[in-house]
């Protein structure tokens, strides 16, 4: 007789389980197998997880998590992105496709960001547009002077131009920011989620600052990492007209200065590249430079960021950066 398989959110009273099968079946110091607070924060929305798991007679034998936006804004609903996934070494693809066809029912949008290269094909198998995020960086050459760091100086060629520079914050967020600066692209985002994924994260330090003038209007959300004895800056999110991009050289090179930082990268789709490379950026594929990506632990290496997305409805303008999803999340803690 076939064993029923049942898939069902997870709740708090499942989460030993739930640890302990990742310890079990993926790495044993995992930081969802180790840490409720991240678990918590990142995946738990309205009473429950969002991680389904699949069981046989109450044992779990494989999960998926997702990301929603409606977490940090209950009106941003049915948009989301896919997390971890893990399926016990016995079971086959299946129970995998099993979980993902029930998390899909209802989305408008799902995205991922860090998809491991043997499932590439998997998601093109699914309907999801695939592809590597595009990575940039911009340096400071003020303090490019470690050649254990950055390999050269580079010339940052940019058109200046005047503009007003604004740090966000809670207070003057609903003062500050016109909502019309969030329909230039999708995954639509807002005040709210602002608030609450960035400035409320309980991680990281998170940094926004409005660019405006009659030209120009775009939101910059970056951190602040510091590795050995030198910082540098990670753009995580990009907000407003993608055009507008090509004038804001001269504010990257300000924020590198203000923060004493060596240098900023930057991974996204749907920012076209010849806009971030008419406001000075340099394409790390056009280098042999080393812009590592992960720092817990840190890594000396280039990593390449694979990302797909799946809408049922039409979409132009998609936009993915590194905050989506859970790529920018701690790994340690």
């Amino acid at each position: 007789m076939k064993k029923k398989i049942k898939i069902s959110y997870l709740k708090k009273n499942d989460i030993k389980n739930f640890q302990k099968f990742i310890a079990h079946n993926h790495k044993k110091n995992h930081i969802l197998a180790r840490n409720k607070k991240i678990l918590n924060w990142y995946y738990f929305e309205k009473k429950k997880y969002n991680f389904l798991s699949a069981k046989i007679n109450n044992k779990i034998i494989g999960v998926q998590g997702y990301i929603s936006l409606s977490k940090f804004d209950p009106k941003l609903k049915n948009i989301i992105f896919l997390a971890y996934w893990r399926v016990r070494k016995s079971q086959n693809i299946a129970i995998g496709l099993k979980i993902f066809k029930t998390i899909s029912k209802n989305k408008k949008f799902m995205g991922v960001v860090g998809i491991r290269n043997e499932l590439m094909n998997y998601h093109k198998w699914q309907g999801f547009k695939i592809g590597k995020l595009n990575h940039f960086f911009f340096t400071n050459n003020e303090l490019n002077k470690d050649k254990n760091v950055l390999k050269k100086k580079y010339n940052h060629n940019f058109l200046r131009l005047n503009y007003k520079i604004i740090e966000i914050n809670k207070s003057n967020i609903k003062r500050k920011i016109n909502s019309k600066i969030y329909k230039y692209q999708f995954p639509i985002k807002s005040n709210k989620f602002l608030i609450n994924r960035y400035f409320k994260n309980p991680f990281y330090d998170y940094k926004i600052f409005l660019v405006q003038n009659d030209k120009i209007e775009l939101l910059f959300i970056f951190r602040i990492i510091k590795i050995n004895n030198y910082k540098i800056i990670k753009l995580v999110d990009l907000i407003g007209k993608e055009n507008s991009i090509k004038y804001c050289g001269n504010f990257i090179d300000f924020i590198l200065r203000k923060f004493n930082c060596i240098y900023l990268d930057f991974y996204n789709f749907g920012v076209d590249k010849k806009f971030l490379k008419k406001a000075g950026f340099i394409s790390r594929n056009d280098t042999n430079e080393i812009i590592p990506d992960h720092f817990e632990p840190f890594e000396y290496k280039n990593i390449d960021i694979n990302y797909a997305y799946k809408s049922k409805i039409k979409l132009k303008n998609i936009r993915i950066c590194k905050s989506d999803g859970d790529m920018d999340r701690p790994s340690l803690i």
